[in-house]
């Protein structure tokens, strides 16, 4: 067997991790390692084959296992560590620590942590320290089509937050780079883009500005403005540029080829390190490191055999850098390419022309944005109409000028004037290149699921026609499961559905029907985002919904924050509300009808205008078979007065717990009189205020109505069909993956 079929194995063999609802248990694990280990001794190649797909996924379920059990291990208890001072800004109030040493035994797979700092400040990265710390593991907010930074987390090995509670011992100073980074911001601090150098000298990307971060995302070049492997591979090539120079005076038989070599991989290391080892630059770095092995031993190996090489080897290193999307990026970018010059070469009578060498960027620029639709489409659920414009601007800018200029830079450190003239070139060509973006008409295009998958149809079906019979028949089997996935979408039996999204400590509320949206409250707001930008937009984009309404229950900043955002997005959107002038207010009986569901508010009573808890706008929806009843944060007295009003209206199907389930609401004589079947709570998990209170939750499961919240759930999708519902949680039914559990900590833990 080859070395490339075997990594090929190897690599489709880790690909169900992925996909797998929850992790083999251990002696699932050893049985699957004594079956591989047998299938090796048979001579038949596919069971060979086989024995190494295996081998491939127990090194990653063993390594996800493990990282699991460690984070159980070390949530358990405060727990003291030695650790080392990986990153801390200055005037923040939090730092990222690796963990080294626990208990007397190093700390692998490696872990990291975000820590609060305690007793101020003077924490430097290259520090260590033998510190007490109470952890817990990563809690994010899960909405369909939404940032999964569960699974972030864990692909990057930085599962845990938690605060020092005590520091024994420290010791060290801030580490080279660190001080590297010091003495060189001092050079551009004044630039006009001192936020785009950093993130290309050193793989900082915090300061970046929410303006910058939008233009990039919407013009297609995030991929530019940072340490990427493109970025490693160009100082690689640097690298090998100034070896040769260095050879120019040597007589011819004292040159070589393996000195231009290593003088790139030592560059290449370089800046990788300047980047702080971010998972980017060490993919690259593996893939120079092959590459360069493959030259210097004199093997004839082609690109393909060269990627499949590398990526067997990234997944062998760190197996969990299979849950990055950046990674996806990275190895994909990389196959279009290869695939794309294989498939859809350039004509060789362009390439003669005076423009050939353009023809041939834009050229790779297209099939680059070609075959990386399906991908861009899932991760951004949008695509850039100007990323080709965009990109033959900025790749050739950044490429060719920037990334030489900082090197160059920052080696001529020791001469701070020429260290100064090469920041400043660099700083005028990034601001050119930023002047030429922003010159671009706005093209970023929001795509739903649904649009997302007739757009990769349709591209698979126009390779199938241009490259004739011979791919018909694989495109076809590729297209299958996509149309398969599209009908039980649309499924023609579902009446409307009611989605309670994951904003945390907040509420948001989606009615769906005909490709319409009602929404009941917006979620919160915090410095520098909300619920609104951050969750409700992207959510209704991807569902392919247009809102027509916008409900808000009560004045609160939790229910009310994102609504700025919203207006923003759909300007003209009806508001209700009762707390402030509106054209249309939302006072008990009021009436409407929408999508063919009825609307009726039962609360509160005409002229209730503080917009405080017992002021929240109830709203009953009935579409002939089930009621569904949204309180906002209704409390007893409130919920008394509903009761004593309530009249012949009968039992509710859905109800919406008021107040996120604090012991002031949810009070005996309303479940007795609504007698819900469903309750719906919107919590955090980590709730400062400990919501839901476990007294409450006890009260509706002793009543016998399913309980349901966010903070164990996530978006929870309740579906209306003709004669029944259906609730399902994102975490446990819509999406069940092994990285999405609670890892066994307490609702209300610290």
């Amino acid at each position: 067997m080859t070395l490339t079929r075997a990594a090929a194995c190897l690599v489709l063999g880790m690909l169900p991790l992925l996909i797998l609802p929850q992790l083999p248990s251990p002696l699932a694990l050893a049985a699957l390692i004594a079956l591989a280990l047998l299938l090796l001794q048979a001579r038949l190649r596919p069971l060979r084959q086989a024995a190494l797909m295996l081998l491939g996924f127990t090194w990653v379920a063993l390594h996800a296992q493990r990282e699991i059990t460690q984070i159980e291990q070390l949530i358990a208890q405060p727990a003291t560590l030695q650790v080392r001072v990986v990153e801390a800004v200055p005037d923040d109030r939090r730092m990222t620590v690796q963990l080294l040493w626990w208990q007397g035994r190093p700390v692998y797979p490696p872990l990291y942590a975000r820590v609060g700092l305690r007793g101020g400040g003077g924490w430097c990265a290259g520090m260590s320290a033998i510190v007490t710390l109470s952890l817990r593991p990563v809690h994010a907010q899960l909405n369909e089509g939404g940032f999964d930074a569960q699974r972030w987390a864990l692909a990057n090995h930085t599962p845990l937050t938690g605060r020092i509670l005590t520091t024994r011992a420290r010791s060290g100073s801030c580490d080279a780079r660190t001080q590297l980074i010091q003495r060189a911001e001092g050079h551009y601090a004044q630039a006009a883009q001192p936020a785009l150098l950093s993130a290309l000298a050193f793989g900082d990307r915090r300061r970046l500005t929410g303006e910058q971060r939008q233009l990039l995302r919407e013009t297609g070049t995030a991929h530019l403005m940072a340490i990427s492997g493109m970025h490693i591979g160009l100082a690689a090539a640097f690298g090998a540029l100034l070896g040769r120079l260095c050879q120019l005076p040597l007589p011819a038989w004292r040159i070589g080829y393996r000195w231009p070599l290593y003088c790139a991989a030592l560059t290449a290391l370089a800046y990788a390190w300047l980047s702080g080892g971010q998972p980017p630059a060490q993919r690259a770095l593996v893939a120079i490191g092959c590459w360069t092995i493959c030259r210097l031993r004199g093997w004839h190996v082609s690109g393909t055999q060269v990627w499949l090489l590398c990526v067997a080897l990234v997944l062998l290193v760190d197996p969990l850098t299979l849950l990055a999307d950046s990674f996806w990026l990275s190895v994909l970018a990389v196959a279009a390419m290869l695939l794309g010059y294989w498939l859809l070469p350039l004509p060789a009578t362009l390439r003669r022309y005076r423009c050939g060498r353009m023809l041939q960027l834009v050229h790779l620029q297209l099939i680059i944005m070609l075959l990386l639709l399906p991908a861009q489409l899932w991760l951004f659920h949008g695509l850039s109409l100007s990323a080709l414009a965009a990109n033959l601007i900025a790749v050739p800018l950044v490429s060719l000028l920037v990334v030489p200029l900082i090197l160059l830079a920052l080696l001529l450190l020791p001469c701070p004037a020429l260290s100064t003239l090469c920041w400043r070139g660099a700083d005028l060509a990034l601001n050119g290149a930023v002047a030429s973006l922003r010159a671009l008409p706005p093209a970023w295009y929001a795509v739903s699921g649904d649009g997302a998958l007739g757009l990769v149809m349709g591209l698979l079906l126009l390779i199938a026609l241009y490259l004739g019979a011979s791919v018909r028949w694989p495109v076809a089997l590729l297209i299958l499961p996509l149309a398969i996935a599209q009908l039980r979408a649309s499924d023609p039996s579902v009446r409307w559905r009611l989605d309670m999204l994951d904003v945390g400590h907040g509420l948001a509320v989606v009615l769906s029907r005909h490709g319409h949206a009602l929404l009941y409250d917006s979620g919160g707001s915090w410095s520098g985002g909300d619920a609104g930008e951050r969750t409700i937009v992207p959510w209704l984009e991807w569902q392919g919904l247009r809102p027509d309404m916008l409900v808000l229950s009560h004045a609160h900043r939790d229910h009310i924050g994102g609504a700025a955002s919203l207006l923003l997005r759909w300007p003209d959107l009806m508001v209700r509300r009762n707390f402030a002038p509106a054209a249309r207010g939302c006072s008990r009986g009021d009436r409407w009808r929408w999508q063919g569901l009825d609307m009726e508010v039962v609360w509160p009573p005409a002229g209730a205008h503080r917009g405080d808890n017992n002021d929240s706008c109830a709203l009953l929806i009935h579409d002939g078979t089930f009621h569904v009843l949204l309180t906002g944060d209704m409390e007893r007295e409130a919920e008394r007065q509903l009761v004593a009003e309530w009249g012949d209206r009968g039992a509710v199907d859905v109800l919406q717990v008021p107040h996120h389930g604090s012991r002031t609401s949810s009070t005996p004589v309303l479940l007795r009189r609504l007698r819900p079947t469903v309750a719906l709570a919107s919590a955090a998990r980590y709730s400062p205020w400990r919501l839901p209170a476990a007294s409450v939750v006890a009260r509706y499961r002793s009543a016998g109505i399913a309980w349901y919240d966010t903070a164990v759930s996530g978006q929870i999708a309740v579906t209306f069909y003709r004669h029944r519902l259906r609730v399902s949680g994102l975490r446990e039914q819509i999406l069940p993956r092994w990285y999405h559990p609670w890892f066994g900590v307490p609702r209300d833990s610290r």
